[in-house]
């Protein structure tokens, strides 16, 4: 029996905190092997049912072979609410459970079921009662919350030309060409897992410049720089690889070193390669099915083949289901973000000529053949937090899958999903501040505090990036404001997550 670095009931355990206290066996699945790697499958979805207390088949197993209440925090922290799917226990909402003999065979029994009614393990196929719409989701905040989302999210990426005093290397480096910056900035992404999002964009940015002025041809190349398979020394520090860091890097230049369609550095293979993507994958899913083939290659490292562009439904569909955050985060400022944008432009311009690069970036911002709606949100758990609480009087029961609400918000309302990854920026940078007074989704306190000519939003919500001195500067006016006008208004409870230490 293979050995891992813990319990698998652990993994699971961490695995459905992370998706939001609710999940499905695949997703769980999915966030183990993603993140711990060789985990046995069959294990896992094992160690699923004996940590459930309602599913009627873990008596089978050594664990639960004896009559008990069901109350060992280490086998008893699940519940199934459907087939395939699971939350995690709470006796005082779930009832008490147990593991019982009768006529000499164990059987799982609810003991306090007179208290606790027994919900259904399948959805109910009878219809709705009538008006039940209308009294189960108050429209007027959802609709609030969406336009206060697009506003956030159109302030931040107006009229950006850099990140003030992040990436600066990026956008600011004279040695490096406009290929060399868009391998930084690739490079840089695929490493932002674990760390604090300033260190990676100064002392995590100056450790992959290292890599990327090497242009290595050889993976031993990167054993130079890269000591102990983790370290990289950086002006008298070190930046330290984690987890699966070193395994994406190698992926990548494991990929270029494969690519055999134009002759280069690895800098110019990457940025040929995303031009032969945005030439072959142009229309319908097409930013959905450049996205696939940059996980294909770049983060997994599969050697180079022949881009096909008629790629099935299901594998489009198997490929969404996989943690890919910072993949996400990278085509969304690839998509979105001025300043990268213009990195993207020259690169392709170097590459391919100046007509010809000109004609690949214009298809790759046409909203016909690469359309943002098609971008994912990359969620993490600040997304589930700063949903439930903002919606938490809007849509009924817990929000369990922030991606998946965010989905249907956009196709409601024609949106991009990234558009709610501002969700994230008031959630990791403000709340873990502290600075709950300035939340634009309260009481409108920034329009009423008038703090200055200019829109305070812009002074916090973004404060890396800085506006290009030739556009006009958003002015505070609370007569005008989208923010204010009752649109935001009470939208948050500011009792985001109690339990929760920041």
């Amino acid at each position: 029996m293979p050995k891992y670095i813990k319990p698998v009931r652990s993994m699971i355990k961490e695995a459905v905190e992370a998706l939001g206290g609710t999940a499905t066996y695949r997703k769980i699945i999915t966030y183990i092997r993603e993140k711990y790697r060789d985990v046995n499958e069959g294990t896992i979805r094992c160690q699923i049912v004996i940590c459930t207390v309602n599913h009627p088949s873990r008596i089978h197993y050594p664990q639960n072979q004896r009559p008990r209440i069901c109350n060992d925090s280490r086998y008893d922290f699940l519940y199934q609410i459907a087939p395939g799917e699971v939350t995690l226990y709470d006796p005082e909402k779930h009832g008490t459970w147990a593991i019982v003999e009768e006529e000499g065979e164990l059987k799982i029994q609810r003991l306090d079921r007179d208290r606790f009614p027994e919900p259904p393990t399948t959805k109910p196929k009878s219809p709705q009662p009538p008006h039940a719409e209308k009294a189960t989701e108050n429209h007027d905040n959802v609709d609030r919350f969406v336009k206060v989302c697009s506003k956030l999210d159109e302030l931040r990426f107006a009229g950006t030309i850099d990140w003030n005093g992040l990436a600066t290397n990026i956008f600011h480096n004279l040695k490096l060409t406009a290929p060399d910056k868009l391998l930084l900035f690739w490079l840089c992404s695929i490493i932002d897992q674990f760390y604090k999002y300033e260190q990676i964009w100064t002392t995590g940015e100056k450790a992959m410049l290292k890599i990327v002025e090497k242009q290595p041809s050889k993976l031993l190349d990167l054993q130079d720089i890269i000591l102990d398979g983790k370290v990289i020394k950086v002006d008298g520090d070190q930046f330290i690889l984690v987890r699966d860091d070193l395994k994406r890097i190698q992926n990548t230049f494991t990929f270029l070193f494969s690519y055999d369609e134009v002759d280069g550095s690895p800098s110019t293979k990457l940025v040929h390669f995303l031009g032969q993507l945005i030439k072959k994958l142009q229309g319908r899913s097409g930013t959905l099915k450049l996205a696939h083939y940059i996980d294909k290659h770049l983060w997994q490292g599969t050697p180079y083949s022949p881009i096909n562009p008629n790629i099935s439904e299901r594998e489009l569909m198997k490929f969404l289901r996989r943690p890919r955050k910072r993949l996400w985060m990278f085509l969304m400022f690839l998509r979105r973000d001025p300043s990268v944008m213009k990195i993207f432009k020259d690169a392709l311009t170097e590459v391919y000529g100046e007509h010809r690069g000109s004609q690949l970036y214009e298809a790759w911002t046409s909203e016909e053949k690469f359309s943002t709606k098609e971008l994912e949100l990359p969620s993490d758990m600040w997304n589930q937090r700063l949903f439930n609480a903002l919606l938490r009087n809007a849509i009924p029961g817990k929000i369990s899958d922030a991606k998946k609400m965010a989905r249907q918000f956009a196709r409601k309302y024609d949106i991009s999903p990234t558009v709610f990854d501002v969700t994230f920026e008031l959630g990791a940078n403000k709340c873990s501040q502290k600075e709950c007074t300035n939340c634009p989704f309260g009481d409108n306190q920034l329009c009423n505090r008038k703090e200055g000519e200019l829109c305070p939003l812009t002074k916090w919500l973004y404060k890396y990036y800085r506006k290009n001195p030739d556009a006009p500067q958003l002015k505070c006016n609370p007569q005008n404001c989208p923010i204010g006008q009752n649109i935001g208004k009470n939208l948050c409870t500011r009792t985001i997550d109690k339990t929760f230490k920041h």
